[in-house]
């Protein structure tokens, strides 16, 4: 019995995939978590002056992140769409 390389690429692509986006969900939370510790570290060690013009900076790093995050979960839905819709 012979196997299809066609759906053996599907496999490879999928994990593929699935590897792809544990890695950028890792990369994320790990910013993220970068990011909470920057802002604790302002907010303790730094003078007013200091913390605004810092805040300004993680503020749009914050924003940032947030877009981040909005595309990859719209990858997942484009992706998940793909993987169930019908082949013709």
């Amino acid at each position: 019995m012979a196997r299809d390389p066609g759906r053996r690429a599907d496999q490879r692509l999928e994990t593929v995939q699935a590897n792809a986006k544990l890695t950028i969900d890792h990369a994320i939370a790990t910013l993220e978590q970068n990011h909470r510790q920057i802002r604790a570290t302002i907010q303790k060690h730094c003078d007013a002056s200091a913390r605004a013009k810092l805040e300004t900076g993680l503020n749009l790093i914050e924003q940032d992140l947030k877009l981040v995050k909005l595309k990859s979960l719209e990858s997942d839905s484009k992706r998940l769409q793909t993987s169930k819709s019908p082949v013709c």
